[in-house]
């Protein structure tokens, strides 16, 4: 049920940095079009930096959930089962630790931001918004960092580091179109 949560956590995500990418090609597109009649729209590099930084934040927990970090275990793939079980575990635990930690971190960055009332230089938009949702998918990408905790420590003998690393089957969980998918 968790693994399935956290798969449709980031399903939300994704789709989220999916409208993002689509507004900024719009943004510019719009600004491309603007220019040539010289009419562009004012304060696009910042909506746009905005927009590239919202991307790649909201991807996070997809990506990892589909195993899409990189990730090097030629080496670990040699040992044993429960070598190979407990290193991978590890790496999980300490990947856990660090993203909760950038999390943690991106949320008091942004209230000391929201506090301040910093904002953007040309557009005066604020800056915590954004720190915000940054915030949010590494709370993402920790969650999936849990889920890949858990499918090591359930792994049986017969299976592989690699497909116990993060869920090659969530995919399959949540796809777009499924009728039981609340989100699409």
């Amino acid at each position: 049920m968790f693994i399935k949560i956290v798969s449709r956590v980031g399903l939300v995500l994704d789709v989220a940095g999916r409208v993002v990418a689509s507004v900024m090609l719009l943004l510019l597109l719009g600004n491309i079009i603007g220019a040539q009649f010289g009419v562009p729209i004012y304060g696009t590099v910042e909506i746009a930096a905005f927009c590239t930084a919202g991307v790649i934040a909201l991807g996070l927990t997809r990506c990892g959930l589909d195993g899409g970090h990189i990730a090097v275990t030629f080496v670990v793939d040699k040992f044993p089962f429960i070598p190979r079980k407990v290193i991978s575990s590890i790496m999980s635990l300490v990947c856990i630790v660090i993203t909760a930690l950038i999390a943690w971190q991106s949320f008091v960055y942004a209230a000391n931001m929201a506090a301040k009332g910093e904002t953007t230089g040309s557009l005066y938009m604020p800056i915590y918004p954004i720190i915000y949702i940054i915030a949010v998918s590494f709370v993402g990408l920790a969650l999936a960092y849990v889920v890949e905790l858990i499918k090591h420590l359930s792994a049986g003998k017969h299976e592989t580091a690699a497909s116990t690393h993060f869920g090659e089957d969530l995919a399959s969980e949540v796809q777009p179109g499924d009728p039981d998918n609340p989100v699409l």
